[in-house]
């Protein structure tokens, strides 16, 4: 692949996705289809495309399985004799939905294969394709954090994303085992840790915006490194199991914290490790949606402004959690529990203060300092 092929790829893409947006694609029913209020521009991923490679080379032209291509969405095109020119294929390609994309051209025994692959992946039966309306004319018309709108393309631009999406672990990666016959797998817990850590990691090391207050979140101190809790994951589990979109009271699952999720619509056809990653993004996003104040400090007003996912997700002391997700009917929820809870009103989130770069920083027993993670690993990790 060149990268002139991928600009291809991606100008073309993002030329039919702004052509709908502006209710400007004919639609063969009659008409033309109609306009999007918040279509996305698509960005290029060279580990999409790194999947889609690998499976384009077996010149197999059905649909690879999931489990081979990481979760994403996957659509695929070939022409006879070989085409030569891959800028070419790129044209004959235009689908829809998703903002990362990554593809892929090969020769075969006798035609050329191209593939692309989307994250997240789409085509959730039964749901829809693109909410309808009029295209974006300001940042906030986009609802998605971070995001700008681009008038003239009708599209709204995705901001940095802090944390890649992650919706697949490799078997010799999965380091979490629970003996628990609830439908959960030991990837899926793996992915719930995984998430944590990786926004844990980014907060520390003062790379996470700071919503209204603007600038990052300061840097922290100790922040200490999650591990998984198979007996928070059976305490959540059996709550969520209800389909009751609520927190149980505190003496239900005493020593636990609890954070929770749903989602309906297409949300409700996505896998389980697609909602663990948008479950913790949803979360985090309340920093840069909302903001944290500069003292770091949990006061009932600063709670209020709808911060409590956010803070749990990142105070210092927690450092076990256990998660779990419930396919109700027609909807589906999510949810955590923290060990130790956080979120205690009149407290520091957590310690403000450069990251840790030897054990003793860490200041507690048994702790050791990841200075790559910017994160201290408590003895029973």
């Amino acid at each position: 692949m060149t990268d002139e092929a991928r600009q291809m790829f991606l100008d073309m893409h993002n030329a039919y996705r702004s052509m709908i947006a502006k209710g400007l694609a004919k639609d063969p029913l009659g008409g033309f289809a109609p306009k999007a209020a918040r279509m996305m521009k698509m960005i290029y991923d060279c580990d999409v495309e790194q999947t889609m490679m690998e499976w384009a080379k077996t010149c197999q032209t059905w649909q690879a399985p999931s489990s081979a291509r990481k979760g994403y969405g996957q659509n695929r095109f070939s022409i006879r004799p070989i085409e030569p020119n891959k800028t070419i294929v790129a044209e004959k390609l235009a689908w829809q939905w998703s903002y990362q994309l990554g593809c892929a051209v090969v020769d075969c025994n006798g035609f050329t294969y191209a593939g692309c692959e989307y994250n997240p992946s789409g085509n959730f039966l039964y749901s829809l394709i693109y909410e309808i309306g009029e295209p974006c004319q300001t940042d906030e018309d986009c609802k998605c954090a971070g995001c700008g709108c681009s008038q003239e393309e009708a599209l709204c631009v995705p901001g940095v994303i802090p944390i890649k999406p992650v919706y697949w672990v490799p078997p010799e990666k999965i380091e979490v085992h629970c003996d628990l016959d609830n439908g959960q797998t030991d990837e899926l817990r793996q992915i719930w840790v995984n998430q944590h850590n990786q926004y844990r990691s980014l907060v520390a090391k003062g790379k996470a915006k700071n919503g209204t207050h603007g600038g990052f979140a300061p840097k922290a101190a100790r922040m200490l490194k999650m591990s998984y809790d198979c007996a928070a994951e059976a305490s959540v589990m059996s709550w969520i199991k209800n389909c009751i979109f609520k927190h149980n009271p505190g003496s239900d699952r005493p020593g636990y914290g609890q954070s929770l999720w749903s989602g309906s619509g297409s949300l409700f056809k996505a896998n389980m490790t697609q909602l663990a990653v948008w479950s913790v993004h949803s979360w985090y996003n309340e920093l840069p949606t909302h903001g944290a104040p500069a003292d770091n400090i949990l006061t009932w007003a600063v709670f209020n402004t709808g911060i409590g996912h956010y803070t749990a997700l990142a105070w210092q002391n927690t450092h076990r959690i256990g998660c779990g997700v419930v396919y109700c009917k027609g909807w589906v929820i999510t949810g955590c529990e923290y060990n130790p809870p956080g979120d205690v009103i009149g407290s520091i989130i957590y310690e403000m203060g450069d990251p840790c770069v030897t054990d003793a920083d860490c200041k507690c027993t048994g702790c050791k300092c990841s200075q790559e993670e910017a994160l201290c690993i408590p003895p029973s990790s």
